[in-house]
């Protein structure tokens, strides 16, 4: 007897049946290799602070991407850069030589009852009065008032002596008036430049030395210390807009402890060298 072979219908799973398209890949560009860039090395300055008798010593940088700066200390950096200070312009030297050696004279005119009008052989021509009195050629006061016309272009109108008062114009149109001694600037003066600069305040042998003031075409002005002509020690550098600095100056610059006055009251205190804020 033939055993019966049972079939059976085979049924595929559901998750085989129902299968998920593969979705299409779009093909992506390549991406360009950028060239290796150097990072950028920021400075934390809370962590580099220092301080120099008190004052807070901010960073020199040229951008505040590398600082950490509060913002007092951004507002110093940023008026810096805006503002640099003025250079103090030169005053003008008298020419000594030219000065002390008029020469003989070589013609002489009476005007008056004691004024004459006289042409020296360097060039130079006086007018005003002439005291004959050959005892004074060292006198320390003035003996005389008159009017020089030198042969570079300068004059002078003041009085005449070692030591003396009067007004020199320089043949670049700087005007001095003010006390001389030995024909050179010293003493109590002012001096105004064409371009409208002017000083006032104390000279020594031509140079702006001592206390005075110096006033700029731009509107800003400095008040303090001079030496051999250029801002020295302590003074204050004031700004049109109301700001000023107060500090230590060293050849012309802002050079040690200084402190920056805001026109809003606000006041930032640091250390500087050459007129840079110092690290």
């Amino acid at each position: 007897m033939t055993e019966e072979v049972k079939t059976y219908d085979i049924v595929e799973p559901e998750f085989i049946k129902v299968k998920t398209p593969t979705p299409e890949l779009t093909p992506q560009p390549t991406p360009e290799v950028q060239p290796e860039q150097e990072i950028p090395k920021r400075i934390n300055f809370k962590s580099k602070e220092k301080k120099v008798d008190g004052f807070n010593v901010i960073p020199q940088k040229t951008s505040l991407n590398d600082l950490d700066m509060d913002s007092q200390q951004k507002n110093v950096f940023n008026f810096m850069n805006d503002h640099p200070f003025e250079d103090t312009p030169k005053a003008p030297e008298v020419d000594i030589e030219m000065v002390r050696n008029l020469g003989q004279a070589t013609s002489k005119t009476k005007i008056d009852d004691n004024r004459w009008k006289v042409t020296y052989s360097n060039g130079a021509q006086y007018e005003g009065d002439i005291i004959n009195d050959s005892g004074n050629q060292n006198y320390e006061q003035p003996i005389t008032f008159g009017k020089f016309r030198f042969p570079n272009g300068d004059t002078y109108e003041g009085t005449i002596g070692m030591r003396a008062k009067g007004t020199y114009t320089h043949s670049n149109g700087v005007v001095y008036e003010g006390q001389f001694y030995q024909a050179n600037k010293s003493g109590n003066g002012k001096e105004t430049f064409p371009s409208g600069a002017e000083y006032i305040g104390k000279f020594k042998n031509n140079l702006y030395d001592g206390k005075g003031k110096m006033n700029f075409t731009n509107g800003d002005s400095y008040t303090g210390n001079f030496n051999e002509g250029k801002r020295e020690h302590i003074g204050t550098y004031h700004f049109p807009s109301g700001e000023k600095v107060e500090g230590d100056w060293h050849n012309d610059m802002l050079h040690g402890h200084g402190e920056y006055n805001f026109s809003d009251g606000s006041k930032v205190r640091s250390a500087f060298e050459s007129s840079q804020i110092k690290l």
